[in-house]
């Protein structure tokens, strides 16, 4: 028969659905065509024909469903994250099936139960949060069973027990397949295809679902194993990099350990040890004493670790640094503020000024603590010998006769101190009265840097130092000494080596009388008490101000109750040696209005007051008085202005009351 012939051409020829279809249809046609006898016959080949068409059709999906599987296996192995892997599963399983919704749920080790991992197609919001306990659902039987279960209705078939209904009946979902995801006997979870309709699963879909499940369980494996490995990879790369931070610092530890070692064998410098630090941990570093005063200073560049090194002054400076250590925060920088101690001794202070400072520079600071305070250590020492020599030397000049001064020359000249030049000889008292080891390491510091010599006594620290003006030596060291609350004398230029002893008596009666006026913790010289420093130098402040009071306390009463300044004019007439013309003129008043004062002031001192020991009396006092005061306090009286020869002009004044 041609139809047949035909129908079977086009099927070796791979023709299309609607080709076979039309084929068939003229065959049947055919078939009614044929006589009676033959029609029967016709007509079972016919159904064959209809048969192979169908199982042509068949086969034709199964190979589009297996090529699609295919593809899914190919797509599932070239993704290597787990989260794309489970998006591409549940996807492909919405697309092989058509379905309106697909999922995948997974087993929760911990839990014991399956959560909702992945959705495609869903609406309700509450879906994604399902979790079910083996058994229970259609997905828990799948998973308590590793078979496939499907529904046509699935909230009317009572094969399951419902606990999701609700959410089910919120998504709308009626049939529902369900496979288990599985590595051998192992349970990964569950995939589902859904429909918001009733539909029958055919064998076909059923097992080109679990097909893709078995290929997503494999990908899923493969994917965690991948993941995995990247993570140990990561985890290895991270560690390698501890190691190699680890290998950096014990380098640096190493290296810096190294050149502290050396610095110490060789008797390195504190700027030396500064450098070697910053140059192995970086960042700033500050050395400072337990005064606050700079030491060594280095850095790395960088930010300027001015403003961290400022606020470590400042705690140190107060005396509100914290023991044994502290951080320092200062406009989002961290510095480190450390001490520098030996057994229980403190020498100074490190600031460090850097970004995040490590445990690892942390302990390399306290290393270089330790380090300094055996430099400290070792230069105190030599410190402290170099005093001992200097102390002996002035020691021999300050007997009262030297008897080889060529030697003592000679071993001054070994410390390089010239006592050929000008020389000053400079007495420091304490408040205590008893020299301070404190006391004689500053001084001995102090000294050194100034090219003199130095020796201490139980009450006082002399000095003998190069140059000729007094008075500037008297100021320098007691600004140097002032945290040591000492009190300063100076005798004026020595040029003979064997009036050390005089000079030395006169600088310390210097410092005395200051104590007596009220001046503690000041210098002065010679020069500027004059005689006074001679004739009051032993006088105790008490006595010095009752002598005051006696001679000068009923002027200075009177001045203070009638607003007066008789005291002033006192003061001005002495200065003037009692010439009431030349008072008069200094005081811009009229000599009758002096007259009234001078009368004024026999009423309150007496009649004698204006000659005789009275009057030293007086004058003693009153320049003690202005002793007294500060220096820059003192105001000196100017001289009258010159007149035009044949002038008697004179300024005029209202009288005093």
């Amino acid at each position: 028969m041609r139809p047949v012939q035909t129908f079977l051409e086009r099927l070796l020829d791979e023709a299309g659905a609607e080709e076979l279809d039309g084929a068939v249809l003229a065959c049947a046609r055919a078939v009614e065509t044929l006589p009676e006898e033959e029609r029967e016959s016709a007509r079972a080949e016919l159904d064959t024909l209809r048969e192979l068409r169908v199982m042509v059709e068949r086969h034709r999906r199964r190979a589009r469903e297996l090529q699609a599987l295919f593809e899914t296996a190919g797509d599932l192995s070239s993704v290597r994250d787990v989260e794309g892997v489970l998006q591409a599963i549940v996807r492909r399983g919405r697309q092989l099936l058509q379905t309106d919704v697909a999922y995948l749920m997974l087993v929760d080790p911990e839990r014991g139960d399956t959560f909702m991992r992945v959705t495609e197609g869903t609406i309700s919001p509450h879906f994604p949060e399902i979790r079910l306990p083996l058994g229970v659902g259609l997905g828990g039987r799948v998973a308590q069973g590793l078979a496939p279960h499907w529904t046509r209705n699935y909230l009317l078939d009572e094969r399951f027990l419902h606990v999701i209904d609700g959410i089910v009946d919120e998504e709308q979902l009626v049939a529902i397949l369900g496979v288990p995801l599985r590595v051998g006997h192992r349970l990964l979870g569950v995939l589902f295809a859904a429909e918001r309709g009733e539909r029958d699963f055919a064998q076909g879909e059923v097992s080109l679902l679990s097909s893709l499940a078995d290929h997503a369980a494999i990908a899923i494996e493969n994917a965690s194993l991948f993941q995995e490995t990247q993570e140990a990879l990561g985890a290895l790369s991270r560690a390698h990099g501890v190691i190699e931070a680890n290998n950096l610092r014990l380098e640096k530890a190493v290296e810096l350990h190294e050149r502290l070692m050396a610095l110490v064998v060789r008797g390195g410098l504190l700027q030396d040890l500064a450098d070697a630090v910053v140059s192995v941990i970086g960042g700033g570093l500050l050395v400072i004493d337990d005064q606050a005063r700079e030491l060594a200073r280095a850095s790395a560049g960088g930010e300027d670790p001015a403003p961290i090194f400022d606020e470590a002054l400042r705690l140190v400076e107060s005396g509100n640094a914290p023991y044994p250590s502290t951080s320092l925060e200062l406009a989002g920088r961290t510095g480190v503020l450390l001490p520098v101690v030996a057994g229980s001794e403190r020498f100074g202070w490190i600031v460090f000024a850097g970004g995040e400072a490590l445990d690892d520079d942390l302990r390399a600071l306290e290393r270089t603590a330790s380090v300094m305070s055996l430099l400290l250590l070792n230069r105190r020492a030599i410190d402290e010998a170099d005093n001992r020599v200097r102390g002996e030397i002035l020691a021999e000049l300050l007997i009262s006769s030297p008897h080889d001064l060529e030697a003592i020359r000679r071993r001054a000249g070994l410390l390089a101190v010239d006592l050929d030049q000008p020389m000053v000889v400079v007495a420091a008292v304490p408040a205590s009265g008893s020299v301070s080891h404190r006391l004689q390491a500053e001084a001995g510091s102090a000294v050194r840097s100034w090219g003199g010599l130095v020796t201490s006594y139980a009450d006082r620290v002399v000095m003998l130092l190069p140059g000729e003006r007094s008075d500037e030596w008297a100021a320098t060291v007691a600004a140097r000494l002032r945290p040591l609350q000492v009190t300063v004398g100076t005798s004026g230029m020595l040029t003979d080596l064997r009036e050390v002893a005089h000079h030395a008596d006169r600088a310390r009666r210097v410092a005395n009388l200051l104590v007596a006026l009220g001046r503690a913790g000041e210098g002065a010289s010679t020069d500027d008490l004059g005689i006074y420093g001679l004739l009051l130098s032993e006088a105790g402040e008490q006595h010095a101000r009752a002598f005051i009071d006696t001679q000068l306390g009923a002027v200075r009463r009177y001045d203070a109750k009638r607003g007066t300044s008789l005291l002033h004019t006192l003061e001005v007439y002495f200065a003037s040696e009692s010439n009431v013309a030349t008072a008069a003129e200094r005081l811009f008043v009229h000599v009758n209005t002096l007259y009234q004062r001078l009368l004024r002031l026999d009423r309150i001192l007496g009649d004698d007051w204006r000659t005789g020991d009275r009057t030293l009396e007086l004058r003693l006092a009153l320049r003690m008085e202005r002793l007294r005061a500060a220096p820059e306090a003192h105001v000196e009286i100017p001289p009258p202005e010159p007149q035009d020869a044949g002038s008697s002009h004179v300024s005029w004044a209202t009288p005093d009351s």
